[in-house]
């Protein structure tokens, strides 16, 4: 969700690019894991991308590559 909400907001204001969804994947470096197994060894993930919010960034990047705003 951390990077689904900010990609949707992008997305219907069309100003959605690779940019800014690097922007919002990077920016969940300093998230602190409070659930899950990432809760664990939350002190030692500090400063890494989450691995979710990277792969929703692929997912992202592909759907601008096939054309989300072509109508």
């Amino acid at each position: 969700m951390d990077v689904w909400i900010p990609v949707m907001e992008d997305v219907r204001n069309k100003r959605l690019t690779l940019d800014r969804i690097n922007e919002h994947v990077i920016s969940t470096k300093d998230f602190k894991a409070k659930k899950g197994r990432a809760a664990y060894v939350s002190e030692q993930l500090n400063g890494h991308v989450d691995p979710g919010a990277a792969s929703c960034g692929y997912f992202f990047e592909a759907m601008l590559e096939a054309g989300v705003y072509d109508e």
